[in-house]
């Protein structure tokens, strides 16, 4: 079995998600590149599940960043919950629109 440089990346802390959500929200672009730096892997093996695809997997993550630029302005932690599985919610259901 082979390990990619990806799945070896840690998992983003959730300060630093919702902080570069805020960042965001406040039209700061280089939050934005920051986050899909940070998160887009785990976007991407999500897209990947869902879709079985690569390039499918590829357009929908960059689908779901859209989703988030657009909707980070709305992004409420205590409403919304936990950003990393708001931010992971937002692939799947960007991903399963694919399907059908």
């Amino acid at each position: 079995m082979t390990t990619t440089t990806a799945a070896l990346s840690p998992r983003p802390s959730n300060g630093t998600v919702v902080e570069l959500l805020r960042r965001c929200g406040s039209g700061d672009t280089s939050a934005l590149m920051r986050l899909y730096d940070i998160v887009s892997p785990l976007v991407y093996r999500l897209s990947l599940l869902v879709l079985g695809e690569e390039g499918m997997a590829q357009a929908s993550t960059g689908r779901t960043f859209a989703i988030v630029w657009e909707t980070a302005p709305g992004y409420d932690h205590a409403k919304d919950g936990t950003a990393l599985p708001w931010l992971l919610s937002i692939a799947h259901g960007e991903a399963r629109s694919q399907l059908g």
